[in-house]
């Protein structure tokens, strides 16, 4: 069973606080790309998988990180006057962001994406055709007491092979080369991570 990093969201004043987070992690990605070690750096570069991917929740696709959101209703009634009229409004929400350690394949080289978590900022949809079999199960493993008919999903995820960006702290590392020794003759190769100011933001390209 996928080991979930869930986000809850509560009602109110978090959207707006959300909206700010999107528009710093915007702001840092469109920073140039150039690399310093230790730094705060944007790549462009190809996805590619590194061991089994994830699933995506509701789609079901195969993927390196994924961000999906559940949402129940509750009945509502507002008047004026004498005429009222009634309407749903959001009962629960509730986030789930995970992310697994992922190659971006780059015209600098291979660079190791290194995190469980990030900052997606790919937009998310609906998933059509709908799975309502996966959607009941997302919503019983937040614990949200709804039916998948009456409830609504999003999900956007990150595919092998897709285009994107990635902003994280960039450093360089001696690269693995199978217990081969010799110091000096070693290649490099660089890891981007993420840090609570600088977390891994990832976009399209």
């Amino acid at each position: 069973m996928i080991a979930y990093i869930i986000i809850a969201i509560a009602l109110g004043g978090v959207a707006g606080m959300l909206g700010r987070r999107r528009a710093r992690a915007a702001k840092l990605l469109a920073d140039p790309a150039t690399f310093e070690d230790n730094s705060a750096v944007t790549f462009v570069g190809t996805v590619k998988v590194v061991g089994e991917p994830l699933i995506a929740p509701l789609s079901g696709k195969p993927c390196v990180a994924f961000r999906v959101r559940a949402r129940s209703y509750r009945a509502a009634a507002i008047s004026v006057g004498v005429a009222s009229s009634s309407f749903r409004e959001i009962d629960q929400q509730q986030f789930v962001v995970e992310m697994m350690p992922f190659t971006l394949v780059t015209q600098h080289g291979e660079i190791a994406v290194d995190g469980e978590t990030c900052e997606l900022l790919i937009r998310p949809g609906a998933v059509i055709p709908r799975s309502v079999e996966r959607e009941q199960d997302l919503l019983d493993q937040l614990q949200i007491l709804a039916r998948a008919a009456d409830a609504g999903f999003d999900e956007a995820c990150v595919e092998p092979g897709a285009q994107i960006k990635v902003h994280g702290l960039a450093y360089r590392e001696l690269a693995d080369r199978g217990g081969e020794t010799g110091f000096r003759e070693a290649p490099t190769q660089i890891r981007i991570t993420g840090d609570d100011a600088h977390p891994i933001t990832i976009d399209r390209a």
